[in-house]
């Protein structure tokens, strides 16, 4: 069964954001991140209203992360679903920290720093 994520301020969307914002390898390309799309690059059929768009901004402006990350996102919709696309620009002074850690990417995944 895949595991649905949904756009609240629990989940792993806002340590992804955090992490595009801090580009350690100075590669200056933003970070994309895209919602309604499977792992196999089909659409998972996402309903979007005004609320889970509101909450994909809000983590901007909510305190959590610091600095405010820059952030722009479209939504495309579908027959089949929308897809949002947000655009993470790099930070031009990391780190930025979300709740007090550091997210990084590796890969095509995300994790913490460590103080070294």
């Amino acid at each position: 069964m895949k595991k649905q994520y949904t756009l609240t301020k629990d989940n792993k969307f806002v340590e992804a954001i955090c992490a595009f914002s801090n580009d350690f390898p100075n590669h200056q390309k933003p970070g994309y991140l895209i919602i309604g799309v499977n792992s196999d690059g089909s659409r998972s059929g996402l309903k979007v209203d005004e609320e889970p768009l509101q909450n994909l901004m809000g983590f901007r402006t909510d305190g959590n992360i610091v600095p405010p990350p820059l952030i722009t996102t479209q939504s495309f919709e579908y027959q089949d679903g929308f897809v949002v696309v947000a655009k993470v620009i790099p930070n031009r002074q990391p780190p930025v920290r979300y709740k007090g850690k550091v997210c990084i990417r590796i890969g095509p995944r995300h994790g913490f720093a460590n103080a070294a």
